[in-house]
């Protein structure tokens, strides 16, 4: 075989000599060996494979399919059609379709997140939380108000209506609207002529929190003024009072009473006095009244005692003297809760 290596060339003798005679057998067998050559594969230096079957020939060429190239894919096709470019991403439209979508530096930062946490932090995210699940779940309107029946449980409190307060329902579990208590108003206690004394009140409902005492042609048989006493189950409180009273006609004070003051003997004060309790047990007073008898002129007080426990009753006592008939003289007293 005159092949070496790749290189094909004819076997020595094998050129004609001119005016020499051609022996058969000579040429048929260099014709015999051309045709050996031309049935046998071409080698790669010489413009073929190198190989008898397709396979044989990628494989010679270094294009072996699943080794050294990849076999032909629609998918792979249609990824190579598209123009990449900065900041875009591969998304599938469909089976063997394939399209670009952006791809911004914020997405890449999320993506390269380890963990929930981090991903939330972000996004600049509330992390889950029991609490705020239950105010997800809920439709509010407005007015409404909030409040936690249980741990992380939280429900709607529909708005009030107008003039409506804010309480506590009576197993004290739940906030609710409730009206605005109006006035009690107990009897009329009328002026006794000669009395150092007069119980005007008395049996007061605890849980009071505001009482209103009105007063109408009240006189004393002195100079002195009226004090309005609060007592509690125990009895009437008769000291500790801060405050006083007074008007153009002077002033005064006291620590047995809260103050009405008069200007003497003999002279009628209508008026009213409005006591409210600021803490469990203090109670603050302010009162206005007239003097309705020759003098004519406007008295007004303020004062503030700790009674300690439950305002039960109310009582007024003249400073000096005792009350007199000159006037009407009656006490009013209401009270809500």
């Amino acid at each position: 075989m005159p092949r070496s290596g790749d290189t094909y060339s004819l076997p020595a003798g094998t050129a004609a000599v001119s005016g020499a005679t051609a022996n058969s057998s000579h040429v048929n067998e260099r014709f015999a060996d051309l045709e050996a050559e031309q049935n046998l594969a071409r080698p790669i230096s010489a413009g073929g494979t190198g190989a008898a079957s397709p396979s044989g020939a990628r494989a010679a060429m270094g294009v072996e399919i699943g080794v050294d190239v990849q076999a032909y894919d629609a998918d792979l096709a249609a990824i190579a059609a598209l123009a990449s470019a900065a900041n875009k991403m591969l998304y599938a439209t469909g089976a063997g379709t394939w399209s670009m979508a952006d791809f911004t530096a914020f997405a890449r930062s999320l993506l390269d997140d380890a963990d929930a946490a981090t991903a939330l932090a972000t996004l600049g995210a509330q992390p889950a939380d029991a609490a705020l699940t239950s105010l997800a779940g809920l439709s509010l309107a407005a007015g409404d108000l909030l409040y936690a029946t249980a741990a992380d449980t939280l429900v709607r409190l529909p708005k009030g209506t107008a003039g409506q307060l804010l309480s506590m329902n009576a197993g004290a579990g739940a906030p609710e609207w409730v009206d605005r208590p109006g006035w009690t108003w107990l009897s009329t206690v009328n002026v006794t002529s000669g009395s150092t004394a007069q119980t005007i009140a008395s049996g007061l409902p605890a849980n009071i929190s505001e009482v209103y005492i009105r007063f109408r042609g009240v006189s004393l048989n002195g100079a002195g003024s009226i004090l309005v006493q609060f007592g509690t189950s125990g009895g009437l409180v008769t000291a500790g009072y801060h405050g006083g009273g007074g008007g153009s006609g002077g002033v005064t004070s006291s620590t047995s009473g809260f103050v009405l003051y008069l200007n003497g003997a003999a002279q009628t004060t209508s008026g009213n006095m409005r006591a409210i309790r600021v803490s469990p047990h203090v109670w603050s007073e302010q009162a206005n009244n007239a003097e309705m008898t020759g003098l004519n002129f406007m008295v007004s007080s303020i004062g503030e005692v700790n009674l300690a426990a439950e305002l039960t009753q109310i009582a007024v006592i003249p400073s000096s003297g005792s009350f007199d008939a000159t006037g009407v003289g009656e006490w009013q007293v209401g009270y809500r809760m």
